[in-house]
């Protein structure tokens, strides 16, 4: 029997042989999935926020969008931009910035590439 009151069977069902002392304690089972409760509510209220900012993204840069490479480029740097804001670097936000910049209005995909080019040697 372990401090906690469990068989170290019970704590060892499938014999891995592991040393009860090297189990993790009853308390801190639980204290994880709070822990994990409380991230995932945190990233959703990120997100949620996030959510206004990126909607205003697309309504500003997907209006002059013409081509549908330039329209996925546009989705995926609002994305980015707002809904995983923090999670990139200044390099990638400002490329993301840069294509936001240059690609509505853009009217074939030779010109939509070439921007895409100039955006990451500029910023990458």
């Amino acid at each position: 029997m372990t401090e906690t009151g469990v068989s170290i069977d019970e704590l060892d069902p499938i014999g891995t042989g592991i040393p009860a002392g090297c189990l993790v304690p009853m308390k801190i089972k639980h204290f994880v999935p709070a822990c994990l409760i409380s991230a995932c509510m945190t990233l959703s209220m990120m997100t949620t926020a996030g959510q206004a900012e990126y909607d205003n993204c697309i309504l500003a840069h997907l209006k002059g969008a013409k081509v549908d490479v330039a329209t996925h480029l546009i989705k995926q740097a609002c994305s980015q931009n707002y809904k995983t804001k923090g999670l990139g670097s200044a390099s990638q936000r400002a490329y993301n910035d840069c294509l936001l910049q240059h690609l509505p209005g853009t009217e074939n995909v030779q010109a939509v590439m070439e921007i895409k080019s100039a955006c990451a040697s500029k910023y990458k």
